[in-house]
């Protein structure tokens, strides 16, 4: 297993250890056992049912690289504030496009060529804001979804 997928593990299980950390002093302030059993048995259960999840999606998706809990947990995230009008499918395709402007308009294009040439290999026209004709900016975008009830760019995934 590379490093970095230690560190994300690591990383994971440090935001676990300090959920329950975080149980137990509620617990404290409390002074309900019961609490602080039933927050530990849902965390124990909720990652027990998350690795389930996680190899059967990737049986069922051999192609789909990346999967874990870190894929997981960023896209259920965005899922969540998709609701609150400030995720999409591809904001962060389009936060990377706006980085990308940001430094051109300073005069640094020659850092930027790499990642556009990135974007231009490896994203399909469809998600890289660059080519879009529409020329909204990320609240706009991230909104759409609150006003119609339809998430930007569903076309090309529903």
């Amino acid at each position: 297993m590379s490093d970095k997928k230690l560190n994300a593990i690591k990383e994971i299980e440090f935001r676990i250890q300090a959920t329950k950390e975080h149980c137990s002093s509620a617990c404290d302030e409390t002074n309900d056992e019961n609490i602080l059993r039933d927050h530990l048995n849902d965390i124990d259960t909720l990652l027990f049912d998350i690795n389930d999840f996680i190899n059967d999606f990737s049986e069922a998706n051999p192609t789909v690289k990346n999967v874990g809990r870190f894929t997981l947990e960023s896209n259920l995230c965005t899922f969540k504030n998709h609701f609150y009008g400030r995720r999409y499918p591809g904001v962060y395709a389009d936060m990377a496009q706006d980085r990308i402007e940001w430094y051109d308009s300073r005069g640094l294009s020659s850092w930027t060529s790499l990642f556009k040439k990135i974007r231009e290999d490896h994203l399909p026209e469809w998600l890289r804001s660059e080519c879009s004709k529409d020329k909204l900016n990320l609240n706009q975008k991230a909104a759409f979804f609150t006003k119609t009830g339809v998430p930007y760019r569903a076309e090309y995934f529903l």
